[in-house]
């Protein structure tokens, strides 16, 4: 398993929505979503997602610990779903993959220096 950290040597934990095939939407937590995305994708994630593939990224928030990705995670699920998609309208698809790309790349290159 593949667990980003950061330069300060703490585990990254991520918020993400995920928006599946039948346009409802998943709010889950991770240390590595590329990977947990497979996971869903794969049929072998949670239940929710399992019949509703596939499931697209649609937004993604770095926290600063497990609890805190806990806790946001939470609050999102409680929200109605026009409130998670203004979430998500927010931020563009390019937005998302450039900012785990250079979070990640930043990361490994701080860990070989």
């Amino acid at each position: 398993m593949l667990v980003f950290v950061s330069s300060t040597g703490m585990i990254k934990w991520f918020v993400y929505i995920l928006q599946c095939c039948d346009k409802s939407l998943y709010v889950g937590i991770s240390t590595d979503v590329t990977r947990r995305i497979d996971i869903h994708n794969s049929g072998k994630g949670a239940a929710y997602t399992r019949s509703r593939l596939p499931a697209e990224l649609v937004y993604v928030e770095k926290m600063k610990s497990e609890s805190d990705a806990r806790k946001r995670e939470a609050e999102i699920k409680k929200w109605k779903r026009a409130e998670k998609l203004d979430l998500a309208n927010r931020y563009s698809k390019r937005t998302i993959s450039a900012s785990i790309l250079v979070d990640n790349q930043r990361d490994l290159y701080s860990n070989t220096t």
